[in-house]
């Protein structure tokens, strides 16, 4: 089954597999653990987060989200 998700949250915790684009362009691919990273999420959203690990699940969990201050 192939699903389209925007809410990465929701995307970490149903899929096997992630495809992660920005501006038509694959950035990452492959399992969310391995693909989901704070740099990621920065690339993706221009937010600043900490990844923590679902202790039910084993997938990544996105806290403390936050805007990723403007450059100087």
């Amino acid at each position: 089954m192939v699903m389209v998700l925007h809410d990465l949250a929701s995307a970490c915790r149903y899929a096997d597999h992630l495809i992660a684009m920005s501006e038509g362009q694959i950035v990452a691919e492959g399992p969310p653990a391995q693909v989901v990273t704070p740099d990621l999420v920065r690339t993706l959203y221009q937010v600043e987060c900490t990844l923590l690990t679902d202790p039910d699940t084993g997938s990544p969990l996105l806290a403390n989200v936050r805007r990723s201050p403007a450059p100087a």
